[in-house]
């Protein structure tokens, strides 16, 4: 199929699914007065080019254009869209009319290399994915986003700054901003994010995480991972009381850890080749501890919190796993030559 052909007849049509025609090159100026149309998909139509100009359906919920990598206008909508599914076309901004749509759920730009400008849309948008954008800076008008949950900005590699109104983000529970070069700090956090559980910075420049982030009450999961500016983690951090995992694998700089929440049970730090020393609280939990290629790690501390952890696991149904360096003088199962990994499960 080249072209869809006129649907003007078809004024009861609520749901077209074009997916995946590859030879697809156009779609009808028909579909745009489809009064009923609700739902237009045609993802994968990697040849097509000419879309109508708008869509005046006011039922219109869902409108998926995603590859369709030849695209480079988005129709304006009319609609009570809820839906915008935009990854991987060549459009370079939205239309007008976005800003306008109260309804939108789901904007996802991911991909769309021509995206310069963090876009302007509703309040009420739940999940904005923006990754492999080239968007440089995220303007202080998030904080008008009172219902978004989920901000992706991975891979945007222009991204160098975030503004401290993010923090008024109540409803955020998920900020992923891993690999992005050029972002080179955190925001102080200046109020409570109590929605925030899981947030992820590997990849950046960042050297160092505010002592605000404290404010992070309800963080569960923490990523690190490939920092290689990052030194070490504010000490503040042990007020973090949820934080369950800890990921700062391959952090080449980081020199030490401070004593961490009893709430954290993962902790991985494959390949910090410069960290020498972390501090055990009495009453730590951890069931996973992974410090393989950390050959200047003083190792003390986790013997003492490993023989501790055998006493207990030995007298209840946990389990426990530990990975380090080098070889130890108590009971463990060697898997390589450069580190050693201890793994007890009682059932």
């Amino acid at each position: 199929m080249l072209e869809i052909p006129d649907l003007s007849r078809a004024k009861n049509l609520e749901y077209i699914d074009l997916s995946f025609c590859e030879s697809l090159l156009e779609v009808h100026s028909s579909i745009q007065h489809l009064e009923k149309l609700e739902i237009l998909i045609l993802s994968g139509c990697k040849n097509l080019g000419i879309v109508p100009k708008r869509i005046e359906s006011k039922f219109l919920r869902i409108l998926d254009l995603s590859h369709c990598k030849k695209v480079r206008k988005c129709p304006e909508i009319s609609g009570y869209l809820e839906e915008l599914m935009l990854q991987g076309t060549a459009i370079e901004e939205l239309p007008q009319s976005i800003s306008k749509v109260k309804e939108i759920r789901i904007l996802d730009l991911s991909g769309c290399s021509n995206i310069t400008k963090f876009p302007q849309i509703s309040g009420n948008i739940k999940q904005l994915r923006l990754l492999w954008t080239v968007i440089e800076e995220v303007p202080s008008s998030i904080e008008f986003l009172a219902t978004l949950g989920v901000l992706e900005m991975n891979f945007c590699e222009q991204l160098s700054s975030l503004p401290t109104c993010i923090c008024k983000l109540k409803c955020l529970e998920r900020l992923e901003l891993s690999y992005c070069p050029k972002l080179e700090s955190f925001p102080e956090i200046l109020e409570p994010m109590e929605s925030l559980k899981c947030l992820d910075l590997s990849g950046t420049a960042i050297k160092e995480l505010p002592s605000s982030i404290k404010f992070l009450s309800c963080l569960y999961m923490l990523q690190l991972n490939r920092c290689d500016n990052l030194v070490s983690l504010p000490s503040f951090i042990e007020k973090l009381p949820v934080l369950k995992y800890l990921k700062l694998n391959y952090c080449k700089s980081l020199l030490s850890l401070p004593e961490l929440p009893p709430s954290v049970e993962f902790l991985e730090a494959v390949g910090c080749e410069s960290l020498e020393t972390l501090s055990i609280g009495k009453e730590s939990n951890f069931w996973y501890l992974n410090f393989a290629n950390c050959f200047k790690l003083d190792q003390k501390p986790l013997l003492a919190d490993t023989q501790m952890k055998i006493q207990v696991t030995f007298s209840s149904s946990s389990c426990f796993s530990l990975s380090l360096p080098l070889s130890l003088s108590i009971h463990t199962h060697t898997h390589t030559h450069t580190h050693t990994h201890i793994y007890i499960h009682k059932r």
